[in-house]
């Protein structure tokens, strides 16, 4: 399986689990036009999903299992967990589910 279609079954998932108007998912395209150059999405190393739950900024790399993110992708995970945000590395749509749960929990127990 593709990154791609494990990245769409987790937003499916993710938007089953935590329904609007308390979160909010999205695919985060990220690349560039041909041509005159203009940069799209929120930048090399953004996470694959982002979103918002209950106020807290959500970013969720997706990788294919047996592969973990690269310097750039982890560059940043450290800026956005330093800035607050919840940061989750899945392989399927229930570890990603599984570690939004975790992260919000952790911020409720903080609070």
């Amino acid at each position: 399986m593709t990154e791609t279609e494990i990245s769409k079954q987790c937003l499916d998932a993710l938007r089953l689990a935590f329904p609007p108007p308390g979160a909010w998912f999205h695919r985060n395209n990220v690349g560039g036009r041909h041509g005159r150059f203009q940069s799209v999405g929120l930048g090399n190393g953004s996470p694959d999903l982002v979103g918002c739950v209950d106020g807290a900024w959500i970013g969720i790399e997706i990788k294919r299992p047996g592969k973990w993110p690269e310097i750039d992708q982890r560059e940043w995970q450290v800026r956005h967990e330093l800035a607050g945000g919840v940061y989750v590395v899945a392989h399927c749509p229930q570890e990603a589910i599984d570690g939004v749960r975790e992260a919000m929990c952790k911020r409720e127990m903080v609070a």
